[in-house]
């Protein structure tokens, strides 16, 4: 990624948190001034932060951006037991670490789809409570779909991060040699 897109992504992020804010603000949600407050320091300033390292190491921040991303994805899933529809926002890092690096979004989506079974069976055994009562469907659903999504997820990056044969005999126009 260049300087410039890193940049946009981390700007980017921190407009759609604060349209988050104002959404939450204008429905009620919003009952807090220190969550707001709180947001900015914890999410904002790093961004902002990563933003300004863009300049010079663009795939420094952008990694960074995914890392923190993953953590505030895991801080917010790992107390409900990873359901679905709170560890479903774990696609997001993946597409941006997939397009830095093919290999090391790879690593990581083996380790989130190992966290997602943990946190399954510790569920299942009993040997952590969460905020939500366990159910039996995060082992034999949640689970099961989260990894066909992120093996999906992996093979879609990989055809796209395959050269073809076009591709690799294409003058440098962007034309494939005849």
């Amino acid at each position: 990624m260049t300087a410039q897109q890193t940049r946009k992504l981390a700007y980017g992020m921190i407009a759609v948190h604060w349209l988050f804010v104002l959404f939450w603000f204008a429905t009620g949600d919003l009952n807090w001034l220190y969550t707001a407050l709180g947001g900015f320091f914890v999410f904002d300033l790093p961004l902002w932060g990563l933003a300004r390292l863009a300049v010079k190491r663009p795939q420094t921040a952008a990694w960074g951006m995914v890392f923190l991303l993953e953590t505030f994805v895991w801080l917010t899933a790992a107390p409900y037991g990873g359901v679905t529809s709170t560890i479903f926002w774990l696609v997001f890092p993946h597409l941006l670490a997939m397009r830095l690096n093919r290999r090391s979004g790879l690593w990581m989506m083996a380790l989130d789809l190992s966290g997602v079974w943990a946190l399954a069976l510790a569920g299942y055994f009993g040997w952590i409570t969460f905020l939500l009562p366990f159910e039996e469907s995060q082992l034999t659903f949640d689970a099961p779909v989260l990894t066909g999504l992120f093996l999906l997820l992996a093979w879609l990056s990989g055809w796209e991060a395959v050269p073809t044969v076009e591709t690799a005999q294409a003058e440098p126009s962007g034309e494939a040699a005849p």
